[in-house]
């Protein structure tokens, strides 16, 4: 709009300067009368002038600041602050809880197929054995769990004293096995010897019982040794003797090579009130 205004005042100027022109060319010219015609002519531009300006439309005028701003606009980036700020925060890590550990029980071993126990064995060596006194003895178990019993035994029992009827026998076995008697054990070896050193057992027991004077088939009963069936004598025929001093040793074999030669013993007496025992010594 501005540009098509100037062209026309432009013109119009042109008009005005070409028509003073042609006039004062055919006018007799002089110094007065040429510098009037300057200032006449000087003044009818400065009235063109003047009534071009005036005809420029006030909202065109107002809006010319606006294009000149729009132009020079130019987008601010954001500041340093703000881009820190849009910074994504890292979520909080969760320490990862430890596993637990799956503690679990140990299985039970058991016995090798050619060591276990027929099932009427075990269920016998189940039954209690409270009724049956144990006595205190010595040894070297070697991790085998074991006591002597001296089945329907009554009287002392820091030193047991036998008179005409004698038993006794090793409750043994192995927990690595099995908890039963017999479990993991092969045989024990009984030996006894009296006052005067002499051999009065000697006995080597596989059946799981293990009675010094044997046991029927499958039973966790005993047989008792009596003097007076058997001529006052030992099973070996060494002839029997009153005193204290005598001594047992049971030595274990085992299924496990490191438990062999487990052993447990103890110390007893033989009296005989009526006198039918000659004494040791």
């Amino acid at each position: 709009m501005l540009r098509g205004n100037g062209i026309r005042l432009a013109v119009l100027i042109c008009v005005i300067l070409s028509l003073a022109a042609c006039s004062g060319a055919a006018e007799v010219s002089g110094p007065d009368r040429v510098e009037t015609r300057v200032a006449e002519e000087l003044a009818v531009a400065r009235k063109l002038t003047a009534v071009a300006q005036s005809s420029i439309m006030p909202t065109q005028i107002a809006q010319a600041p606006t294009v000149a701003v729009a132009a020079s606009a130019t987008p601010v980036p954001p500041t340093a602050a703000v881009a820190a700020s849009a910074t994504p925060v890292p979520p909080t890590e969760t320490p990862l809880l430890p596993t637990p550990t799956n503690t679990s029980v140990p299985p039970t071993r058991r016995p090798p197929t050619a060591t276990l126990v027929p099932p009427t064995q075990a269920s016998a060596a189940s039954a209690p054995l409270d009724d049956d006194p144990t006595a205190p003895g010595f040894g070297t178990p070697k991790g085998l769990i074991g006591k002597i019993v001296l089945p329907g035994y009554s009287g002392p029992l820091d030193v047991p004293v036998f008179r005409d009827r004698i038993v006794f026998k090793l409750l043994v076995f192995d927990p690595a096995f099995g908890n039963f008697d017999g479990a993991g054990i092969k045989s024990v070896n009984i030996e006894a010897f009296d006052p005067l050193g002499r051999t009065v057992i000697e006995r080597r027991e596989g059946n799981w019982a293990y009675c010094a004077f044997g046991n029927p088939q499958n039973s966790p009963d005993c047989t008792a040794w009596l003097f007076s069936q058997n001529g006052f004598a030992w099973p070996n025929g060494t002839p029997v003797c009153a005193g204290s001093g005598y001594s047992v040793n049971m030595i274990v074999e085992t299924e496990n090579p490191a438990n062999n030669e487990a052993n447990w013993g103890f110390v007893f007496a033989v009296e005989a009130p009526d006198g039918s025992i000659p004494n040791c010594f």
